[in-house]
């Protein structure tokens, strides 16, 4: 779908409490075009532009197949009063658990790094729902433990100050990873 799904008529829809809830507020899983697999209801340039007009304050943009650092970069160049933020999915599109394309994103600016969601081993057992041909990916090996590259990850995200998050894994592999 094109951004004309999604327009400024939506927002005179909104109710005042729904504007009030909407000032100021960060949406920190926001998924727009371009999507390699899936069509969405806008893009992410009308997004920003929407959000901005109902007085958010920023949105973190999300895409399982390839890191959203550029583009936020973007889009911040483009809009003032709305904060972009990118991030990155480690699913099979980045070499799934790689702290290199990790560190590269975050030398960038991206502020979230999540942990595999469509290929994650969790995942693909349950939605079915998935593009690369790889195996499912697990944070843990076949003791228990939490792989190596998720160290170097969780000490790439200290280091930068960002956010991590657990992606569509497993419960207790979510146990291990925090």
């Amino acid at each position: 779908m094109t951004s004309k799904a999604v327009s400024a008529a939506s927002l005179d829809q909104l109710t005042d409490g729904a504007r009030a809830l909407l000032r100021g507020a960060v949406d920190i899983h926001v998924h727009a075009a371009p999507d390699p697999f899936t069509a969405r209801r806008t893009d992410s340039r009308a997004l920003v532009r929407l959000s901005r007009e109902a007085g958010m304050g920023g949105m973190v943009l999300k895409s399982h197949d390839y890191p959203t650092q550029p583009l936020a970069w973007a889009l911040n160049d483009e809009f003032d009063g709305i904060d972009v933020y990118g991030s990155m999915a480690l699913d099979w599109g980045v070499g799934g658990l790689n702290p290199d394309a990790v560190q590269v994103s975050l030398n960038i600016g991206a502020r979230v790094v999540w942990m595999p969601t469509f290929d994650a081993a969790n995942s693909r057992g349950r939605s079915g729902h998935f593009f690369s041909k790889g195996p499912g990916i697990s944070v843990l090996d076949n003791a228990g433990k939490l792989l190596p590259a998720c160290h170097d990850i969780l000490d790439l995200l200290r280091a930068h100050d960002a956010v991590l998050a657990s992606g569509h894994i497993a419960p207790d592999e979510t146990l291990a990873l925090l």
